[in-house]
């Protein structure tokens, strides 16, 4: 079935968690209501993903826009950029005016507000425009990512490579003499964090040991193996800290690991965010670092929403 009408994702909102939470809203609307996505500010990461990796316009379905691509050809960046200035220019001067006028909508939000693309009004005026440009960052069709979490996931699969290096990590792991209840990834943001938001959620090293330690007694086991992935190095923070081994650093093989972790414990973040909604793991968002974390605060992020 053709679809009926097309959403084109065309702000670039933060980095690999952020763009993925968007897309995949975008993308369980299009699901739902058998649109066609364009993707364009997510060539940045494309070339990481199954559903993306060959895929110039990082669409969905991607079997509509199939073409095999190299990193070093700079197509998809070249053809992102051409299209994001047309966009420009046709939002600003109302270039081919009498098609803009009858076949493309703008919907601009700013950072805090919500549009639902499962709202009645958006759903009711679906066949009335043949394109919707989608510039913000508040898209959000929750149900519908619950709906079909199934087709999200696969089509943003790591690539085999990844996958097969995170699997080997962690055959490693299970090879060891020390067998293990629990494998508990700790994802620690304390590069860009000291800006963000003032520097409310950057915590030191210290307060993520500390949180560590009360992990022993909240899962009550002693067996307990913790994964750190960091935005920067830690080895030397942790140096001597028994049952603790650390994430390669690469973004994709970091985010791919906390997702096969039984639980994972990290600032608001839309990385560990997708992470515990990928591997369907338990995550704890560290709001108040004086507040040690209960079982019964680790939930499965299974509607990808986002409540900072």
């Amino acid at each position: 079935m053709f679809p009926r009408s097309i959403l084109v994702i065309n702000s670039k909102i933060g980095q690999l968690g952020n763009s993925l939470l968007v897309s995949s809203h975008v993308i369980a609307s299009a699901i739902e209501n058998n649109l066609l996505v364009i993707n364009i500010p997510f060539d940045d990461y494309a070339e990481f993903f199954i559903g993306t990796k060959n895929n110039l316009l990082c669409s969905y379905p991607y079997s509509l826009v199939y073409f095999p691509i190299s990193k070093k050809m700079m197509l998809r960046g070249r053809t992102a950029f051409l299209i994001r200035k047309l966009i420009q220019k046709m939002n600003k001067y109302r270039i081919f005016s009498d098609y803009y006028k009858h076949h493309i909508e703008f919907i601009n939000i700013d950072w805090s507000d919500r549009f639902s693309l499962e709202s009645r009004d958006f759903l009711d005026q679906l066949t009335s425009k043949k394109i919707r440009v989608l510039n913000g960052w508040n898209f959000r069709a929750e149900s519908n990512v619950i709906k079909h979490a199934a087709k999200i996931r696969s089509y943003f699969s790591p690539l085999p490579i990844y996958q097969q290096r995170v699997t080997k990590f962690l055959d490693w792991l299970n090879k060891l003499n020390k067998k293990y209840d629990y494998i508990v990834g700790i994802h620690i943001r304390q590069g860009d964090y000291k800006r963000w938001h003032s520097g409310r959620f950057f915590y030191t090293t210290a307060i993520y040991k500390e949180i560590i330690q009360s992990i022993y007694s909240v899962l009550e086991s002693k067996k307990i193996l913790f994964i750190v992935c960091s935005d920067v190095p830690q080895k030397e923070q942790f140096n001597n800290t028994k049952d603790i081994v650390f994430g390669s650093g690469h973004l994709i093989e970091d985010i791919y690991l906390l997702s096969k972790c039984d639980y994972i414990i990290g600032p608001p973040s839309t990385f560990s965010l997708w992470a515990s909604f990928y591997g369907e793991t338990p995550l704890y968002h560290i709001y108040d670092p004086s507040h040690l974390p209960k079982i019964q605060d680790f939930k499965v992020q299974d509607d990808l929403l986002w409540n900072l």
